[in-house]
């Protein structure tokens, strides 16, 4: 409860509205970000040094390290997930939860349940493009494919091994997400880098998904490569219920990182 007071003017003819009293609900300013991998890959490490020392960002990971046995690193409002999030208390904790190379079977169906349940009150989810991920993990036809942007096939599912810098769609140039940075990408239109910017290396492939799911916004395509449903999606979005999810299906933006760090 916050009083707030104005000095009383002398020749003001009322003076009961110079103060006020207001309520205020003070809350948690920094998101909560969850990280889950599969293994320590070069991936992991850009972003958990990117999350961790952003003052905006609480950050937590876990990281299988052998069998289901996971590692932990950071806290979530003071305490610390040994395992992965499975009750409401767990997905309480964080908002964002950002899931890398980790192979389905590693997760209940149970869990997966919660995941979707937890975009749509309001969450975030974003999975990234690894061995797997996607439908080579094994995610296809389940709750996360139906919380994420994209219909993503079964486990036979390729991976693209073509080098190349991902291109942004129309939509991509206008997104939040590429606010500031659109320019370091071609766009539609032939629309080229800008010429001012170090280039961006090429990344190493990406994971292939059948297609993006109607009420997704793609962002960002591959420039070279195709399925039957045009080019190949390396980022969409959508929203879920009260909540958001993306699907980057690259997986080695730590190229990126390496190369303008050195510049």
């Amino acid at each position: 409860r916050l009083r707030l007071e104005v000095p009383v003017n002398p020749s003001e003819a009322v003076r009961e509205d110079n103060a006020a009293d207001l309520h205020v609900l003070v809350t948690e300013p920094r998101i909560r970000v969850l990280y889950v991998e599969g293994t320590i890959r070069p991936e992991y490490r850009s972003l958990k040094r990117l999350l961790d020392s952003d003052p905006n960002v609480q950050f937590m990971s876990l990281i299988r390290m052998r069998g289901n046995t996971f590692w932990a690193y950071g806290t979530l409002a003071g305490q610390k997930l040994m395992a992965l999030p499975a009750t409401e208390e767990d997905f309480g904790l964080f908002d964002v939860l950002i899931l890398g190379d980790l192979d389905r079977t590693f997760l209940r169906t149970e869990q997966m349940a919660r995941i979707r349940k937890f975009v749509n009150d309001g969450g975030g989810l974003l999975m990234t493009g690894g061995h797997n991920s996607f439908g080579p993990g094994g995610y296809g036809g389940t709750d996360l494919e139906a919380a994420l942007p994209v219909e993503m096939g079964g486990r036979d599912q390729p991976q693209e091994t073509t080098e190349f810098v991902p291109q942004l769609t129309a939509a991509g140039e206008q997104h939040p997400i590429f606010e500031g940075i659109a320019g370091y990408f071609s766009g539609p239109a032939g629309r080229q880098p800008q010429a001012d910017l170090p280039k961006l290396p090429p990344l190493l492939g990406c994971v292939t998904v059948l297609r993006a799911k109607p009420a997704a916004e793609v962002l960002a395509l591959h420039p070279l490569r195709r399925n039957e449903d045009g080019p190949l999606v390396v980022l969409a979005v959508q929203r879920l219920g009260a909540g958001r999810a993306a699907a980057f299906t690259a997986d080695t933006t730590w190229q990126w990182y390496r190369h303008l760090l050195a510049l």
